[in-house]
C-alpha cells in the first residue's frame, strides 16, 4: 500500500521537473494557472533560483502567517539558497478558486508542505505535514505571467 503514494509522489516530481523546465508564460486560462502555480511550488521545494528569478516581479512580497514574516524577492532567493535551508520533502497544492480581473489572476487553495522533523522518541526523525491556506496574485506583464504576491496562513499540522 505504501508504494502507491511513493509512485504518485515520483510522478508529481517528474511532472513538475518537466514543467519547471518549460515554464508557462501566459496567464490567459485556468489550466495555465494551475500549471504555473505547481511550477512555483516545485521551484520553492527544489531551490530553483533561476525559475523564481524569472517568475517573481521585482516588487514581489510573500506575507507569512499573520504577517509574522514578510519576504521580498531577494529575501526569498537568499533563504532558499542557504546551506541550512529547511528543504521540504514535498509541496502539493489543492486549488480552490481562480479569480480574474483584467491582466490580474488570483489563485487560492490549500498547500501541503511535508518536512522532516525530530521525533519525540529515540527513532530519529519523522515526517510532518503543514497545511497552509494560500492566495497568490499573478499578473500578465507583456508576454510573461509573473507572480506579484503570495499570502500563506498556517491552518494545521500533522505527523505521518
Amino acid at each position: 500500500m505504501k508504494t502507491i503514494p511513493l509512485i504518485l509522489a515520483a510522478f508529481t516530481l517528474l511532472t513538475c521537473a518537466y514543467a519547471t523546465a518549460n515554464p508557462v508564460t501566459n496567464c490567459d486560462n485556468d489550466a495555465n494557472m494551475h500549471l504555473l502555480d505547481q511550477q512555483y511550488e516545485h521551484a520553492i521545494q527544489t531551490s530553483n533560483e533561476a525559475f523564481l528569478t524569472e517568475l517573481l516581479t521585482d516588487n514581489f512580497s510573500w506575507i507569512h502567517t499573520l504577517a509574522k514574516n514578510i519576504e521580498s524577492k531577494s529575501m526569498l532567493l537568499t533563504r532558499i539558497n542557504k546551506t541550512d535551508y529547511d528543504r521540504p520533502i514535498l509541496r502539493e497544492s489543492e486549488f480552490k478558486n481562480i479569480q480574474r480581473s483584467g491582466d490580474t489572476v488570483v489563485v487560492s487553495g490549500i498547500s501541503s508542505v511535508t518536512k522532516h522533523r525530530p521525533s519525540s522518541d529515540s527513532s530519529g526523525t519523522q515526517q510532518r505535514v503543514y497545511e497552509y491556506y494560500f492566495s497568490r496574485t499573478y499578473v500578465q506583464i507583456n508576454d510573461t505571467c509573473k507572480l506579484l504576491s503570495s499570502m500563506t496562513m498556517k491552518i494545521s499540522e500533522r505527523n505521518q
